[in-house]
């Protein structure tokens, strides 16, 4: 559609003028639904498609193991009122500005800095527009009104806005899924189908998961909440950054985009047409998977792939832009969500041998062997350090940490594994007992750690 719209924009100005016209016309049916004047069909229309949506995401993200607490509602918090009412209240303090004049004519602006700023789309005002000219909001706009939302600030009785939580329904992995919903005033009917509003909302700390490109906009957000006298929250907001994930030239000839013009990778972009469905990523991921392991059962297969997908996309740290590559990801050595399946899975085919062999593995150790192998200690320490490691990782928000502590785990492993002789035909019950005991505190360690990533664990492969 963008592709198709960029044509139109150098070939039909006028066309694409009334297409403008139309397109703000439905904005803003969308955004004033339930209000005597707005075209309804349009509102109810976008609910469908919208709801539509979000069950198609849902459904791809748990091919990738992925789930979530809450849905919350862009039109939902429209329809609430809360923008109106933080809008009333940065426009009462004096922090908006309306000029008459210049490209922000007519619309709400929340001054922001001096000067213009130099983009790829030409010059850009460093002041932020959050009501259009029109009267409809910017994502900026409802951003604002939604973080103060996620600090409970709603609450505060000169917004005063709450919401009601239902079940939307049962996820994957067999969690509940609840979606905000405007307060219910009369009896539904419905049985325990609320949940206390303080439920959701009220954070601390609040970290918002975006791309590196909408830094400037999360600045801005920061700052509307610390001019609004929220300066505790303003510093207990964080934008965790990243950096775009892009395709290897071979995955991205492998899922049909052109690559003619001998890039080493590709960027997903709308506007020039290069752009992968996430299924389609899964199913060829799949489909590679069972043609390097033909004997794998489908859903093993399936899991595989969803763990080599998720180890590529966490492995680097959040500066880094990503080359997916399909042939890279789903190898089975090296540092691959695929190598930390199969250590994982050949440590629990150990132990599933010792235990059809009617061998009891310690649940502790009075003393340890007099001798340890290098590949012995190097592994025990590597499991110590699983509560420090994984702390860090999370203090300095950044998985790629633990990333690298699972795949050491599993190098170490595959050490003690190479360098030691099978513990069945150990004949020292002390050192029998040590490694089968080490065998098992390795599948615990790393069972954890790839659940902390989302990770399905893989007891064979």
């Amino acid at each position: 559609a963008f592709e198709e719209a960029e044509a139109v924009k150098e070939s039909q100005p006028e066309k694409l003028a009334k297409l403008n016209e139309l397109r703000k016309s439905v904005l803003r049916a969308i955004e004033h639904a339930g209000e005597p004047e707005a075209e309804s069909d349009y509102a109810l229309l976008a609910a469908d498609i919208s709801h539509q949506i979000v069950h198609a995401h849902l459904a791809t993200m748990a091919r990738l193991n992925v789930s979530y607490d809450l849905l919350t509602w862009e039109s939902v918090v429209l329809r609430s009122g809360l923008w109106q009412r933080v809008f009333a209240m940065l426009r009462d303090k004096g922090l908006l500005e309306k000029p008459e004049t210049g490209k922000a004519a007519g619309c709400w602006v929340l001054p922001f800095g001096e000067g213009d700023t130099q983009t790829e789309e030409g010059d850009r005002s460093s002041d932020k527009i959050l009501v259009r000219s029109d009267g409809t909001a910017t994502y900026t706009a409802k951003d604002i009104a939604y973080q103060l939302w996620k600090f409970g600030l709603t609450d505060d009785p000169q917004i005063g806005v709450q919401f009601e939580f239902a079940p939307w329904g049962r996820q994957h992995d067999g969690r509940l899924l609840w979606t905000m919903r405007i307060p219910q005033h009369q009896n539904t009917g419905e049985v325990g189908d609320k949940v206390d509003p303080r439920r959701f909302g009220h954070a601390r700390r609040v970290i918002n998961v975006i791309d590196v490109r909408q830094s400037y906009l999360q600045q801005v957000l920061y700052e509307s909440l610390r001019r609004l006298g929220f300066t505790e929250q303003a510093d207990n907001s964080t934008h965790l950054a990243y950096e775009v994930v892009t395709l290897s030239a071979a995955t991205a000839a492998r899922l049909g985009v052109d690559t003619s013009d001998g890039r080493d990778f590709y960027a997903m972009s709308g506007r020039k047409g290069i752009e992968i469905k996430a299924d389609d990523l899964i199913n060829s991921a799949i489909e590679r998977m069972l043609e390097i392991k033909p004997e794998l059962p489908p859903e093993i297969a399936a899991v595989a792939a969803a763990s080599a997908i998720r180890y590529f996309m966490v492995r680097y740290n959040l500066q880094q832009v990503i080359a997916l590559d399909m042939d890279e990801a789903l190898r089975a050595n090296g540092d691959t969500g695929v190598y930390l399946q199969y250590a994982y899975a050949r440590a629990n085919s150990i132990l599933r041998k010792l235990d059809t062999s009617g061998y009891k593995v310690p649940e502790t150790l009075e003393t340890l062997p007099e001798q340890l192998e290098q590949s012995e200690w190097e592994l025990l320490l590597h499991i110590d350090a699983y509560p420090r490691s994984l702390a860090e990782a999370s203090a300095k928000f950044a998985p790629n940490m633990l990333a690298t502590y699972i795949y050491d785990l599993a190098s170490h492993f595959s050490d003690f594994y190479e360098h030691t002789p099978p513990i069945l035909k150990e004949t020292d019950e002390r050192v029998k007992a040590f490694r089968a005991l080490l065998v098992s505190a390795t599948v615990q360690t790393m069972a954890n750690a790839l659940r902390v990533l989302g990770f399905i664990p893989l007891e064979s492969m």
